[in-house]
């Protein structure tokens, strides 16, 4: 294993998340591979212990708890779906949810799926590109099919709503019937979130597009329609094991409408 320096400490920490609630008490998520990875690579994670709290942690794991169970029904549907991870980092999912028949791509920047090749290898049904999710010569390095899903963990957030919407418009127009699911913070978790960033250190990489109400993107163009938008955590099952402290901010979290889930689809006209 490789070892990691403090600039892809972005990378490691949603991958510690989920390892830690895995190999926790009533884990909202199994994720092997993570645990694998972190148990085999040379990184000190006591850094990381001190200052993300369970909470964060549960997060990061129920979101992909939460992406993971999109990504299996859409694979009812669209058994040999082609799946696109936009910022991928360190995520693991494709081995969670493979049935066999999916092609996976796992699309990040050159630096990062550098990273990845080494910790993550690809398989025969499973590739990485190495781009900006912006540079969308991307869209000619994937199979070409009409079951596409995009899912995006915590990455459209970071980035002006202007990038965001020309990214919407680029697929909609390259991409017909596709859909997409992913997390958006509202503005009051964009405010909450970046000085829980802040304070931990991370201050090149805060939240810049919030987003209260998936009706304001479909408005962006008439081939934009919303499929569903939900509290972060309203189809999570509570566990007493998580303790009080977890149960508590799970629900301010949703009533407080911090983050919700969006699922959009870019239809055909």
């Amino acid at each position: 294993m490789p070892k990691l320096e403090k600039v892809q400490e972005t990378l490691v920490i949603p991958l510690w998340g989920r390892a830690k609630i895995s190999k926790g008490p009533s884990p909202i998520l199994s994720d092997e591979k993570a645990v694998e990875i972190v148990e085999k690579l040379e990184y000190d994670f006591s850094r990381i212990n001190k200052r993300f709290d369970m909470f964060k942690a549960f997060c990061w794991a129920c979101r992909a708890k939460i992406l993971d169970d999109e990504i299996r029904l859409f694979l009812k549907v669209h058994p040999r779906a082609i799946v696109v991870n936009l910022g991928a980092g360190l995520e693991t999912a494709f081995h969670r949810v493979d049935n066999n028949q999916l092609r996976w791509y796992d699309l990040d920047l050159p630096e990062v799926i550098e990273i990845r090749r080494k910790l993550i290898p690809e398989t025969d049904r499973s590739k990485c590109i190495a781009r900006s999710l912006f540079d969308f010569q991307w869209f000619e390095e994937i199979e070409k099919g009409d079951d596409l899903l995009l899912i995006s963990s915590g990455v459209l957030a970071y980035f002006p709503e202007q990038e965001v919407k020309g990214f919407f418009l680029a697929v909609a127009d390259r991409f017909p019937g596709a859909e997409i699911v992913f997390d958006a913070c509202s503005r009051l978790g964009l405010i909450a979130g970046n000085r829980a960033l802040r304070k931990s250190g991370i201050r090149d990489a805060l939240h810049k597009w919030p987003v209260g109400d998936a009706r304001s993107i479909a408005k962006w163009d008439p081939r934009i329609e919303v499929v569903s938008q939900y509290p972060f955590f309203k189809h999570v099952r509570r566990e007493k094991g998580w303790g009080i402290e977890v149960l508590i901010k799970i629900w301010l979290y949703d009533v407080l409408r911090i983050s919700r889930i969006f699922h959009l689809r870019f239809r055909k006209v």
